[in-house]
Order: structure tokens, then C-alpha cells, then sequence
């Protein structure tokens, strides 16, 4: 079977396509030169802010408690019975946040970044 593989590689041969010709796409040919602007108004740092209040989907109700179901966890609204999702982020990508639960409070955890934070109580 190593005869076939040797075969095998010596008959590849890279592909080539234009990509260019095939959209209709000029081939850009020259480059800036100039130097990128220089910003010269202060960097402000960006600081973590609390999420906001959530709300309902449905009905855009502030009257919600976290419910667990066969998906995980989701919000239940007192006032109109629907469901919305609940969607958290570190704000990192390729992190995945979860909820963690402890007794009526619910917290956002990031096992990449370390982080642990309260998100949510439920009212009883």
C-alpha cells in the first residue's frame, strides 16, 4: 500500500483558479503608501458594564424568573407565560459562558477567563 501513496503524490498537482477573472474583479495592482492617520482624541478605556434589566420577548415585560427545561436554562414571564432565551457572553470569542445556579441566584460563569459574576435572582 506505500507504492500507492507515493504514486498518489506524485501525480498531485496544485490547483490554480482565478478568482479574479471569474467574478469580474480587477486585480488591484498598486498599494497606499501614506501613513494611517494618527488619532489624536484620548483612548478611553472600555470598562465591563452590568447587563441590562431583561425582558420578555412577547411582551417586553420585566416580570421574569429563570426556569431550567430540557434545553437548559431559559426566562418564564409571569405576565404572558412566554419563554426567551437566555443569551450571556464574556464578551471574548471562542468563550463559552454558563449559568451557574445557587439556590435563588443565578451566576455567569467563564471557565476560560476565570470570571464569576451574579446575573440574575429569582423573586421566590
Amino acid at each position: 500500500m506505500g507504492q500507492q501513496w507515493e504514486k498518489l503524490v506524485k501525480l498531485h498537482r496544485p490547483g490554480s483558479f482565478d478568482y479574479a477573472a471569474k467574478f469580474g474583479i480587477q486585480a488591484v495592482t498598486t498599494f497606499q503608501t501614506e501613513p494611517p492617520s494618527v488619532v489624536t482624541q484620548p483612548i478611553v478605556p472600555v470598562t465591563a458594564t452590568q447587563p441590562s434589566q431583561p425582558v420578555c420577548r412577547e411582551c417586553k415585560g420585566a416580570n421574569l424568573s429563570i426556569q431550567y427545561g430540557k434545553f437548559g436554562y431559559y426566562f418564564k414571564c409571569s405576565d404572558c407565560e412566554a419563554n426567551t432565551p437566555i443569551k450571556i457572553s464574556c464578551g471574548k470569542d471562542g468563550h463559552k459562558e454558563r449559568i451557574r445556579k445557587d439556590g435563588l441566584k443565578f451566576y455567569r460563569e467563564c471557565p476560560d477567563c476565570g470570571s464569576s459574576s451574579l446575573y440574575f435572582t429569582n423573586k421566590s
